[in-house]
């Protein structure tokens, strides 16, 4: 399997949030994102924030870009914003 990296900010309250229910694995993640990513984005992530870079499958990789471009935005800022949605969702405040 070919393996792309991608390096995002992540809201300090998401990744806890993450690393709580286990979603900072590179695999869960990629499930998240191919699942939620038809979701609208709205706001630009804000606040403090951590790096973190994982590798996620190559054909996902351009799935996701390809809606980045779609979108005009950078695809790790659209990455960001699309967990930002899904974790306000769940109740995360952001």
């Amino acid at each position: 399997m070919k393996t792309k990296s991608l390096s995002i900010k992540v809201p300090i309250e998401v990744a806890l949030k993450m690393s709580d229910d286990g979603t900072l694995n590179p695999m869960r993640l990629g499930e998240i994102l191919l699942l939620n990513m038809n979701n609208p984005v709205y706001d630009q992530v804000k606040g403090i924030s951590m790096n973190y870079t994982f590798k996620i499958d190559a054909t996902l990789h351009k799935i996701i870009k390809l809606k980045a471009i779609e979108l005009d935005l950078p695809i790790n800022e659209f990455v960001c914003r699309l967990l930002n949605e899904y974790y306000r969702k769940k109740g995360v405040s952001l």
